[in-house]
């Protein structure tokens, strides 16, 4: 009924936000650094997370491809939030790139406008729209023990397989790996060999050829290059 027996006094202190959000950003579901080689029609994903309860919006985040901003009102831009206590946004962005040399920068904050980072990460990646493998080699090469096949895939389609096979000079097949699509990706792939025939042998020192074949639904390419076991 009186103001004076109703009121309470307290002390407490205000900190600020100084704990700068989490990031992460992935194509088709991986990371990558700059120069690598993706498909022109990846899936990019983009997480933001933070501490705060305070919400997270499209505000909080810019993206910007080869100098344009992009705008979160396109239907190939999707968002979602989970709040608080664990605070994330999330967008994904299925874009179609053209041909050629590609920049991405994205510039994020929370909510207390604390930026993940002082400067725009930045991302340069390359793009072909012709399925083709290339860049195809081995290393080490010589190889003592052990050696990886390595090659490029470009565009947007995986092989449905892929072939090694490694053969004696005089033309003797001595390994094959088979390597299925679910097992290839985008740009660099890398295969390994322990450097023992089919019955599980280690080879002799000397030169042999191997046979890399690749089978695409439309065609197949196929590729003869030398390696040389020196123990």
């Amino acid at each position: 009924m009186f103001t004076f027996n109703n009121l309470v006094a307290d002390s407490f202190y205000v900190a600020r936000d100084t704990i700068k959000p989490d990031f992460k950003l992935t194509f088709d579901g991986k990371e990558i650094i700059n120069g690598d080689i993706i498909a022109n029609s990846p899936l990019i994903e983009i997480t933001l997370t933070d501490n705060s309860p305070l919400p997270l919006d499209t505000t909080r985040l810019s993206i910007v491809h080869n100098g344009k901003p992009i705008g979160f009102v396109k239907d190939s831009v999707h968002f979602s939030y989970t709040p608080y206590p664990n605070s994330k946004l999330y967008v994904s962005w299925k874009p179609v790139f053209k041909e050629g040399k590609q920049t991405l920068e994205v510039f994020t904050k929370d909510a207390s406008d604390i930026p993940y980072s002082s400067v725009a990460q930045k991302y340069q990646f390359f793009v072909f729209d012709k399925d083709a493998i290339e860049r195809i080699y081995n290393y080490p090469n010589p190889f003592t023990d052990e050696t990886w096949f390595t090659y490029e895939l470009r565009g947007n389609t995986l092989p449905d397989e892929v072939k090694i096979k490694i053969f004696t000079i005089a033309g003797r097949l001595i390994k094959e790996l088979v390597i299925p699509s679910t097992s290839m990706q985008i740009g660099l792939n890398k295969i390994y060999w322990d450097g023992r025939d089919a019955d599980g042998d280690e080879i002799a020192n000397g030169v042999y050829l191997y046979k890399l074949i690749t089978k695409y639904k439309d065609k197949t390419k196929t590729t003869i290059e030398k390696i040389a076991k020196v123990k």
